[in-house]
């Protein structure tokens, strides 16, 4: 959704900034809560589903206070990493449908969590973001997932997933460029760590602004831990992303 408010807000910087230069011609930013581009061919996503035997979701008091504890917060922020404001819980990064179109794409049904939380999406200035989401699950469910990321459809499933996100997100009048998704090198964390940096560009009449997406997903005894941030322009900082990453695995 914050795609959306990062073009706009890129747009209008640029607009200010050409008429700033005719001018000069002339005088001499824990809620708990739970894109698709047109493209030359169609993958077909095999019928065949793997499942796990699973019961209703737990309610466990303790589980599900776990999770909501373990969620990104304010205090996260380090000092000199600027001011971070949380977006209401309805709007921002919308990881969670991302994740739910990745996950059918790959073909997999894990089941319901055992217990779930996700983060208000912080952001900082005009649209530099992150939102998190810790899931507690049975070890099956989370080796599933951890197989399925590691296999070889990921990264299409992964591709289709943000490029559908992005066409959601699009300002009106915009159009989404193509999506590519490489692996990003990041420290492996918890059992297996998998870490995609995901890049577009966003085309508004003349002006074309570079999203960057990175999407870490770690599974560790009994928990899938998810992290997105976005940067418009470049890449999200690496130590600060590496930072935050470290303070959400150590809670959960």
């Amino acid at each position: 959704m914050l795609i959306r408010r990062a073009v706009a807000a890129l747009a209008a910087t640029a607009l200010l900034a050409a008429a700033c230069g005719d001018e000069d011609r002339e005088e001499a930013a824990p809620t708990t809560t739970s894109s698709t581009v047109a493209a030359a061919t169609t993958t077909t996503v095999a019928t065949t589903t793997t499942t796990v035997a699973t019961t209703a979701p737990a309610t466990d008091p303790a589980l599900i206070a776990r999770a909501e504890a373990a969620v990104l917060r304010a205090g996260d922020f380090p000092p000199d990493a600027g001011r971070w404001e949380a977006e209401p819980p309805e709007e921002g990064l919308d990881l969670e449908i991302v994740w739910r179109d990745i996950v059918q794409c790959l073909a997999v049904d894990p089941g319901p969590p055992l217990a779930s939380a996700t983060s208000p999406t912080f952001r900082r200035d005009l649209a530099t973001q992150v939102r998190t989401t810790v899931e507690h699950r049975s070890e099956q469910s989370v080796t599933m997932l951890a197989d399925a990321l590691a296999g070889p459809r990921y990264p299409e499933c992964a591709r289709a997933a943000f490029a559908a996100d992005a066409d959601r997100s699009k300002p009106e009048g915009a159009t989404p460029g193509p999506v590519q998704v490489s692996p990003l090198p990041v420290a492996q964390r918890g059992q297996r760590t998998v870490a995609s940096r995901v890049n577009l560009t966003m085309n508004l009449d003349d002006l074309q602004v570079p999203i960057f997406q990175d999407l870490t997903v770690v599974f560790d005894a009994g928990k899938v831990v998810r992290l997105l941030f976005l940067n418009p322009g470049g890449a999200f900082p690496e130590n600060l992303r590496a930072s935050l990453t470290d303070k959400v695995l150590a809670r959960a």
